[in-house]
């Protein structure tokens, strides 16, 4: 009768290379240059900060490291300016927020030219403006209001007057 060996599966880790399963017969170690536990690589130098600036010492001289820690200061500064704009923007946004009455609102549109603030039951920009008269009879006046169907419905099918009709008035509802 023939002997089977045992095969067993066991972690490889290399410092170079991925980590791997190995077969392994029982008793049987891993290739040379692999542990069965991770292996730490060459220590990471550390982070560059506020302290370390001013040395000029280069353990390597390299020259990439400075070019590493321009950028990073570059970065934080950025990152500073933007943090400071952001802080800045949430707080006009609280101030609009509560702004309750008239008198703040007048004074946000007085003191940010880009803001408008419409009036209660002002339109709204994207819709199209439905002159109060639309409703009037006379000559060219289903013309007028099946121009204005259009634009509201610009994939509607609209071809008379009663149509254009429905079409102001299902808009009108909408809008309250």
């Amino acid at each position: 009768m023939s002997e089977e060996k045992k095969v067993l599966r066991k972690w490889g880790y290399h410092p170079t290379e991925e980590a791997r399963i190995f077969e392994l017969a029982e008793g049987e170690d891993l290739p040379e240059g692999w542990a069965p536990r991770p292996i730490p690589t060459e220590e990471v130098s550390e982070p560059v900060s506020d302290e370390s600036e001013g040395s000029d010492e280069s353990e390597d001289g390299d020259e990439g490291s400075d070019d590493l820690a321009a950028e990073n200061e570059s970065l934080k500064a950025q990152v500073e300016d933007l943090t400071a704009q952001l802080e800045a923007a949430n707080q006009r946004i609280a101030e609009l927020e509560g702004a309750g009455n008239e008198e703040t609102k007048e004074e946000a549109e007085t003191t940010d030219p880009d803001l408008k603030i419409p009036h209660p039951g002002a339109p709204k920009p994207d819709l199209v403006e439905i002159p109060e008269d639309w409703a009037q009879t006379g000559a060219g006046t289903h013309f007028r209001r099946i121009k204005i169907a259009k634009l509201i419905d610009p994939e509607a099918e609209v071809s008379s007057d009663d149509a254009a009709i429905a079409i102001i008035e299902a808009e009108l509802a909408k809008r309250g």
